[in-house]
């Protein structure tokens, strides 16, 4: 009976895998190639309490003095779509405190 239970439990467990495997989706090379970057200019902005405008313009000469030309218009999408999506439940990633968020926020908005 022991060995039903077990067999049972084990097939199950392979179908749950398998469904969950088939739903993962590759790791995008290019995101883990420029995320660290990414995340330093992130930090940077927050830190120096830059607007929406100044940022966006901050991002694109950081980019070009950085970043190969060919992953320029892809690297600034992401940068940008980082920044925008920014949160007090994610700054942790980009190493920010709370406060330093905040006083921020303000004048980004």
């Amino acid at each position: 009976m022991l060995q039903d239970v077990y067999v049972w439990a084990y097939e199950r467990s392979s179908y749950r895998y398998g469904v969950v495997r088939d739903t993962l989706v590759e790791p995008d090379p290019f995101r883990l190639r420029y995320s660290q970057m990414v995340s330093s200019l992130v930090r940077k902005i927050v830190l120096e309490q830059q607007t929406q405008q100044k940022a966006f313009a901050f991002i694109r000469q950081w980019t070009k003095q950085h970043i190969p030309q060919a992953d320029q218009v892809r690297f600034i999408e992401m940068a940008e779509s980082e920044l925008m999506r920014l949160h007090e439940g994610n700054i942790a990633r980009h190493q920010l405190r709370p406060d330093e968020f905040f006083a921020w926020r303000k004048k980004w908005s």
